[in-house]
């Protein structure tokens, strides 16, 4: 399990930050341009996440990646 978030930086850019469970280890994912659209980047972290990761989004909202199911 892991935990993926978006962080502001001085400058306006936006931080991509994933921090692993098991080791605590934070590791940058990369830095987008202040104008990108948040839910661009939510997209891009949940179509990378795993199962049961946290996504933190920059107003604090925090989605769950779910199981894929079977249809």
């Amino acid at each position: 399990m892991a935990e993926w978030s978006i962080r502001q930086l001085s400058s306006g850019a936006l931080e991509v930050l994933y921090l692993n469970s098991f080791t605590q280890e934070i590791v940058s994912c990369g830095v987008n341009r202040r104008d990108t659209p948040v839910l661009m980047i939510a997209d891009w972290m949940m179509a990378n996440a795993d199962e049961n990761d946290l996504i933190r989004l920059l107003d604090k909202t925090v989605l769950l990646k779910l199981p894929a199911t079977n249809s």
